[in-house]
């Protein structure tokens, strides 16, 4: 992409990561009774996760996840890296087959609920465009659940380069904002407001929304 067009292109994608990882996503959580760790197909979730608990953020961290196109497992990868890290196992919780952020998260408290553990205070762990979501399925299911969203990755303006190269990566955040209006609609998480600047820089970045 040519200076210009980074240019042009990088308020707009500012304004949607700035949307969708709020501010508080890049701060210390306070402490909670849960780690909930999204699986993902790089290893950034668990890694920030197995900090956090470490840190003494949560007695309890808990891996979700498979690849919906590969069947890899996501959250077992992830749980050999918390017990590599010195987390005893009765500390771990690992829900292995969910495909998705709603998947990840019904089942996932299912499973916390059905080892007794019962959190009203939730760190939810995930790469920055994912956290609005995240949070949306949380107040649709589980309402009475604290969520403290925090991002496995370092500020917009740190990763940036990386955005810059990557135009798949560019069309991802954007599409973003459509699927929070999408799930909404199905039912699948509460309803997001989404400010006109944000539709606006999504639609700069791709013309057509995704259906």
């Amino acid at each position: 992409m040519s200076q210009t067009e980074q240019a042009r292109l990088k308020p707009f994608l500012k304004t949607l990561w700035g949307f969708l990882a709020p501010p508080e996503s890049f701060r210390e959580p306070p402490p909670a009774d849960l780690i909930f760790t999204f699986g993902y197909g790089l290893t950034w979730n668990a890694e920030q996760a197995i900090k956090l608990w470490l840190a003494g953020k949560a007695p309890y961290i808990l891996f979700t996840g498979r690849n919906m196109e590969t069947g890899f497992g996501e959250a077992e990868r992830d749980e050999q890296l918390a017990l590599a890290a010195g987390i005893k196992p009765r500390a771990i919780l690992v829900e292995p087959n969910s495909t998705n952020t709603l998947e990840n998260v019904v089942s996932g408290m299912a499973l916390a609920d059905s080892s007794g553990v019962r959190p009203n205070r939730v760190i939810a762990v995930a790469v920055p465009i994912h956290l609005r979501r995240i949070v949306a399925t949380f107040g649709l299911h589980y309402p009475r659940v604290e969520v403290f969203p925090t991002s496995s990755l370092p500020n917009f303006d740190q990763v940036w380069p990386f955005i810059a190269m990557n135009p798949e990566v560019r069309w991802r955040i954007a599409k973003e904002v459509f699927k929070l209006c999408r799930y909404a609609e199905q039912g699948d998480i509460a309803h997001v407001e989404i400010p006109d600047a944000v539709w606006q820089a999504a639609l700069a970045i791709s013309p057509q929304p995704s259906p």
